[in-house]
């Protein structure tokens, strides 16, 4: 189980995640692991993602190398349409490969990235199944997200897209600390 939480404010994007993995042991029985979700991209570009391992390993390997030609001074739509062109592909390859075995699901990869361009800072989602957009103010996302994203639907009336960093924060906390609670 994941859950990544992303906020925009005035003075920048909140990104967190839980700290846990599960992997299935032989004979059925999950063990849960201590996992790294978020990753950095340059100075100016942070993600956090969900879903398989291997997946996470080969996409990071490939943004990781791209990552000079996302920055400060480009729009978020052109930094947005690199790491979709690198993204969909590798997700794409990873359903081709899977092989049907009785009890399996095909590997997937999906994330939040939160970065700052041209306009300011930015949220930019990639789905589990490939589509992807911007969000505004906030985005949440996991196999967790669906409490995630009701602690942030319950606070949104506070206008969280202008609140201080500091309170984004405390927001961000609590949405992963209350599902993982």
């Amino acid at each position: 189980m994941t859950v990544v939480v992303a906020v925009r404010c005035p003075e920048g994007v909140v990104l967190a995640t839980d700290s846990q993995g599960t992997t299935q042991m032989p004979g059925g029985m999950p063990m849960k692991l201590p996992a790294k979700k978020i990753a950095r991209l340059g100075k100016h570009l942070v993600y956090g993602g969900t879903g398989g391992q291997g997946a996470g390993q080969r996409i990071h390997a490939d943004l990781d190398a791209h990552a000079t030609k996302m920055g400060l001074s480009k729009p978020a739509s052109e930094t947005a349409a690199l790491i979709r062109g690198i993204v969909n592909p590798i997700q794409q390859q990873i359903r081709k490969e899977w092989v049907e075995l009785p009890n399996t699901q095909p590997e997937v990869w999906g994330g939040i990235f939160c970065g700052w361009g041209k306009e300011g800072p930015w949220i930019f989602e990639i789905d589990l199944s490939g589509p992807s957009q911007f969000q505004d103010p906030f985005a949440a996302t996991g196999s967790g997200h669906p409490l995630a994203h009701t602690a942030l639907i319950s606070v949104a009336h506070f206008d969280v897209g202008h609140q201080p960093l500091e309170r984004v924060k405390a927001l961000v906390y609590r949405a992963i600390a209350d599902y993982t609670a």
